[in-house]
């Protein structure tokens, strides 16, 4: 099995500790797979995709590809932004610097990736997972590419999928595109 999925996980944990490490008054939660919430509102993604083709031993590489709303205020968002994106300063109310994080992140993400190669799965970092997601205990939507499910999110695998409870039974999530259920409305 592929296990590079797992990596959109591990990176979205790095930077919730580097950012913890750099203001532990700020709740920063993880929304699965590649989310940071803060405040109620998204303040990273993070994408990981393994492109075609291989190098000359063979290997492919990863790209990571990860956005962090940092020195942005309320007015610096599009008005139809503001209800679902934050950033650090505007939850904060100071400037950080994006080099600082940087480093901290990458030093973070040295530890857990070295980590999770001997671990060989998410399951060493599953509990701090759970203990800062967003989504556990509450009754989402999610759209995958054939059908819509909904219920409520009970849990992950060790290898980085989403257990949903449905009105079918306990559903593993490979993919999807969550939205909380709110009032009968969706919110992203």
């Amino acid at each position: 099995m592929m296990r590079f999925p797992q990596l959109a996980l591990l990176t979205a944990l790095a930077l919730r500790q580097a950012g913890v490490a750099i203001e532990p008054s700020l709740n920063i939660g993880l929304k699965w797979p590649n989310d940071l919430w803060l405040a109620g509102k998204k303040l990273s993604g993070i994408l990981c995709e393994c492109p075609a083709g291989a190098n000359a031993e063979g290997r492919r590489g990863i790209v990571l590809g990860v956005g962090l709303n940092v020195n942005s205020l309320e007015e610096d968002f599009p008005p139809e932004l503001r209800p679902v994106a934050t950033s650090l300063k505007w939850q904060a109310g100071h400037d950080f610097s994006r080099e600082i994080l940087l480093a901290e992140f990458c030093n973070v993400f040295q530890k857990l990736y070295d980590q999770w190669q001997r671990a060989e799965d998410l399951s060493p970092f599953l509990g701090e997972w759970q203990k800062n997601d967003v989504l556990l205990g509450r009754s989402i939507a999610i759209q995958r590419p054939t059908d819509l499910l909904t219920g409520e999110v009970v849990g992950y695998t060790p290898q980085g999928f989403m257990l949903l409870q449905t009105d079918a039974g306990t559903k593993t999530i490979s993919v999807g595109d969550v939205h909380i259920l709110k009032n009968k409305h969706m919110m992203r």
